[in-house]
């Protein structure tokens, strides 16, 4: 019959006709953040019987679907993770390496100009000139002592307060995805696919993900669970929130429970809890090795005026490296006469040779290294773990690369591939007002036209 030609046509032009909304949608959105490539899903209605078998009485659409890949979405968000953990450690560590100042102007080249002062003082220590210099190379290394052990106390206290203020921005995305789930949750619960408000809900899990490597699940309502070590982050429309004591460099759960995590906080944390603590340790024991071997070798020597040698340097047991300070009030209480028993005349330079000496005395690191060894030694490892860190993102940078060109080819919009859509939907459009137009027509010549013989 032609008026079930009409519905069949209708049906076909109404398909065609979102067909060519949805290939529009996906042009448009060609270049917005975030966005998923939609398509058509049509089915046939069900056949009519008819005398010799079954007729078709045309389409419908059962679905506008996303090319959405769960296992893409996963490979991203966990290089993403990783790579902006490696990042932002790497960063944070090269920042620490420059406060070292290698090789011009760091504690290295502090402590050799020191020993060459000495050396230079036990030629001739009656030299008032080589005097000064020699308390001005302590005053230069304890200085640079001083600047490094602040330095990394500041980049700690710069990386705690990015903790703290990027948590602002967490907790808000993590309450805005439960926001999300809900709303998703409604419309899954009319059987309608709410395509924008689960593209929104990915690209803040991206960020999520990039910023603290939480795990993401998707469950049966529509829902997106989200977890971090275990705890509950988002469980379908409950939220729950991330806190940063930045007197503790804690991180903990709204339930109490302390956590280290992935991504940009993870490698902040890194540097907060692992890194900077045992650089500074190593700065100390440096420190506190210098200033007993200095002070040993000075308090074993007499003054030009007989006077047994004070401490050189001397510091807060608590933070050695940032406070130790030159304690010599003056260039004459340098004890550089040597003790033999007998009168020292002011030329006698012996115990200045001594204290030049620890240039290669095993004084540090438990009496197995040198103390320009050890520096050399703190130097060596910040410069290793930077490179690791370094190497570790850039291999992670590459995976997340190629990770990220393969979910944009499966969920990306291909512009060549619209443009077909966009012709193949015409097409169809096309046809299925011809369909209509035959219908019409044949309606026409039913009604007008049939049983006008003999009038």
């Amino acid at each position: 019959m032609p008026i079930q030609s009409l519905n069949t046509g209708y049906s076909a032009l109404t398909a065609a006709q979102i067909g060519l909304d949805t290939t529009s949608n996906n042009i448009a959105n060609a270049n917005t953040e975030g966005f998923t490539r939609q398509r058509v899903e049509q089915g046939q209605l069900r056949a009519r019987d008819i005398q010799v078998g079954q007729v078709g009485q045309g389409t419908s659409i059962k679905d506008i679907t996303r090319a959405r890949d769960a296992f893409l979405d996963e490979r991203v968000r966990s290089a993403s993770a990783q790579t902006s953990a490696f990042e932002t450690n790497a960063e944070l560590l090269s920042r620490a390496e420059s406060l070292l100042a290698e090789p011009d102007y760091g504690v290295t080249s502090a402590l050799d100009d020191l020993w060459s002062g000495f050396e230079d003082l036990a030629l001739d220590p009656s030299d008032q000139g080589r005097r000064t210099a020699v308390k001005n190379q302590l005053d230069v290394i304890t200085t640079r002592l001083n600047s490094i052990s602040t330095g990394m106390d500041d980049l700690v206290t710069d990386s705690s307060s990015r903790v703290g203020t990027s948590l602002i921005s967490i907790n808000d995305t993590i309450a805005k995805i439960a926001q999300l789930n809900e709303a998703v949750g409604r419309s899954a619960a009319t059987g309608t696919t709410p395509n924008d408000l689960l593209d929104s809900r990915d690209l803040l899990i991206d960020s999520l993900v990039n910023d603290i490597g939480a795990t993401v699940t998707y469950t049966n309502n529509g829902h997106v669970r989200v977890s971090l070590n275990g705890l509950s982050l988002v469980d379908g429309i409950t939220a729950r929130q991330l806190d940063w004591n930045s007197t503790t460099q804690e991180l903990t759960h709204e339930n109490g429970l302390t956590l280290r995590v992935g991504g940009t906080i993870g490698g902040l944390q890194k540097f907060i809890l692992d890194d900077a603590p045992q650089i500074l340790s190593q700065l100390d024991d440096l420190t506190t090795d210098l200033v007993a071997a200095l002070n040993t070798k000075h308090a074993a020597g007499f003054s030009d005026s007989g006077v047994a040698g004070t401490n050189l340097l001397d510091f807060n047991p608590t933070d050695p490296a940032g406070t130790v300070f030159v304690a010599l009030a003056s260039t004459a209480d340098f004890a550089l006469a040597a003790v033999d028993g007998t009168p020292f005349p002011i030329h006698n330079g012996d115990n200045a040779l001594s204290l030049s000496q620890l240039r290669n005395d095993l004084t540090a690191a438990g009496a197995t290294s040198s103390l320009l060894d050890a520096a050399r030694g703190l130097v060596s490892e910040v410069g290793s773990r930077t490179s690791a860190a370094l190497a570790q993102a850039t291999a992670q940078a590459d995976l997340r690369l190629a990770a990220e060109l393969s979910r944009s080819s499966a969920h990306g919009v291909n512009l060549d591939e619209e443009m077909i859509e966009l012709i193949r939907y015409q097409r169809a459009y096309e046809a299925a007002a011809r369909i209509i137009t035959a219908a019409d027509q044949a309606l026409d010549t039913l009604i007008n036209r049939t049983g006008i013989v003999g009038r």
